[in-house]
């Protein structure tokens, strides 16, 4: 009998491009990780599912890239600025 896989699945797709620059600013996943003071694991789950970025660790993953990756392209549904 085959087991239920739990939690999230990953797909082999990116589903968060500004995501995908981040960890290329940073160097890699587990540069990226180590930067904002998470686990790469969450990092991966981030990119390759449809869990969205916690909007406390935003800011933080702004200050990694130096703000070469905007919050709002991070998570438009949070911070989204009118000019």
């Amino acid at each position: 009998m085959k087991k239920k896989k739990r939690g999230r699945q990953p797909s082999n797709k990116v589903t968060k491009p500004a995501l995908a620059k981040a960890i290329k600013i940073a160097g890699g996943v587990t540069n990226l990780a180590v930067d904002i003071g998470i686990s790469h694991a969450c990092v991966s789950t981030w990119l390759y599912t449809d869990e969205k970025i916690p909007a406390h660790h935003v800011p933080k993953i702004v200050a990694a890239t130096k703000g070469q990756v905007k919050p709002e392209e991070l998570r438009p549904d949070v911070y989204t600025f009118h000019k």
